[in-house]
């Protein structure tokens, strides 16, 4: 196993949260989530069966805190307050998913990326998302919509986007 990686911007102690290895990675988006939590959700089967097949290959899953919180309201608004706690229960107890805090540096890094893309239609939480990835070097996103992709990431599963 190798030494734990700096993480530019971070404070120390983060890369302790991650673990030593950090290279066998994806950052999981809001759309992948909610569609591996409801099975009513269009991409419900597509984003099981890849979870599964990352489970079974070791790859770790990694969102940040904000992701988390634009869930936790997506499942609440869709399923009321008893999906969002069991929704919450699931998250908390997974060893498949890690989280990174958003720090304040990252933060104004988003709104100045924000700044920069006025072409773009992706969100705060997609830049902070952005700002994130290219921190810990992660070149992929398990994710459901283009906006990933429109950021020069590799989206996976290869499934259609949402828009």
């Amino acid at each position: 196993m190798s030494a734990p990686r700096k993480l530019p911007g971070r404070a120390a102690g983060a890369e302790q949260a991650l673990g030593a290895d950090v290279g066998a990675s994806i950052f999981i988006d809001t759309s992948a989530l909610y569609a591996i939590y409801n099975p009513r959700d269009r991409d419900h089967a597509a984003a099981r069966s890849f979870l599964l097949d990352l489970r079974k290959q070791r790859v770790r899953l990694l969102t940040s805190s904000l992701v988390l919180v634009e869930s936790y309201i997506l499942v609440h608004a869709r399923t009321g307050r008893e999906g969002l706690l069991r929704f919450r229960r699931a998250i908390a107890g997974s060893a498949w998913l890690k989280t990174v805090p958003v720090t304040t540096a990252d933060e104004e890094s988003a709104w100045t990326l924000l700044e920069s893309r006025r072409d773009k239609e992706y969100s705060f939480v997609d830049a902070a998302s952005f700002v994130v990835m290219r921190a810990l070097e992660l070149g992929e996103a398990f994710a459901f919509d283009d906006h990933f992709a429109q950021e020069g990431f590799e989206v996976v599963p290869a499934v259609r986007p949402r828009r």
